[in-house]
């Protein structure tokens, strides 16, 4: 994950007891109910959007940007990664609000959710050069490349640096480079 600059929530309740449905990086992604563009289908859950093995770019009405910049830095990063613009009128829609609510982001913000559905980053607003945020995020959160610690702090896990340090090597074996870069 990629820090964003943004303070642990407080809450006054025990956050053992109760969960709090927030986008700040380290956090599962909040569920809300999307419409589809065919009113006929029915509603799809923000998880079901999201995880499938591959990284997922979460945008707004106004986040096109970051949806564009997703083939090139996926093809750039060699890693699985897509987008969804949420919107009135596009692919998926906040029918009742719900993900407007939960986002924490403007519309033209993004969230970056990992491949197990927990966020890597989030954009409050459009970055100058979104590609440039996407990919150096990306590194961040893969723990490579020069500037992987210059947008936050990497949290790769010491199992995960333990498993890189050996080639990849699990206890379930040997993993490809696209099943690595899926559990970061």
């Amino acid at each position: 994950m990629v820090a964003d600059g943004t303070e642990l929530p407080v809450d006054e309740r025990d956050a053992e007891l109760y969960y709090r449905p927030t986008t700040r990086p380290g956090s599962r992604l909040p569920h809300a109910w999307l419409g589809l563009a065919d009113p006929r289908e029915p509603s799809v859950s923000t998880h079901d959007i999201c995880g499938h093995g591959r990284f997922t770019v979460l945008t707004g009405i106004n986040g096109a940007k970051w949806a564009n910049a997703v083939e090139r830095v996926a093809e750039e990063l060699g890693i699985p990664l897509t987008a969804h613009v949420i919107g009135p009128e596009q692919e998926y829609e906040d029918l009742y609000g719900d993900w407007a609510g939960l986002r924490e982001v403007a519309d033209d913000g993004m969230v970056l959710v990992r491949p197990h559905n927990h966020v890597a980053y989030r954009s409050h607003g459009m970055a100058e050069d979104p590609a440039a945020t996407l990919t150096e995020t990306l590194r961040a959160v893969l723990g490579s490349g020069e500037g992987a610690l210059q947008g936050g702090r990497s949290s790769v896990s010491a199992r995960d640096a333990s498993e890189q340090d050996s080639g990849g090597a699990s206890e379930q074996g040997t993993r490809d480079a696209s099943q690595q870069g899926a559990r970061a």
